[in-house]
């Protein structure tokens, strides 16, 4: 458990090494539904607690994906901002 603690302490700095250096100060992550975009987008809000933003990315899948990204942002409190009104590819 101490090495997963420690990579996702890598992993934080890591990535606001990268924003920074960006000039930039937050993330922006699509959630899909699936597992992948889950794990950014938690790692986002932990990395950049109040400068964080998830959109959900409707795109070529099943409407249960697009509950499920709606059900995991409100499980886990995420900011959610949703500019994509219809599918966008």
């Amino acid at each position: 458990m101490k090495k997963l603690q420690e990579y996702l302490d890598y992993l934080v700095t890591w990535l606001q090494e990268k924003v920074h250096a960006a000039n930039c100060n937050g993330l922006i992550v699509g959630i899909s539904g699936g597992i992948d975009s889950a794990v950014v987008a938690l790692l986002a809000k932990k990395t950049f607690p109040t400068n964080y933003l998830t959109a959900t990315m409707p795109c070529h899948s099943q409407k249960i994906y697009e509950e499920y990204a709606n059900l995991f942002v409100k499980t886990h409190k995420l900011k959610k901002n949703n500019p994509f009104t219809k599918k966008i590819c």
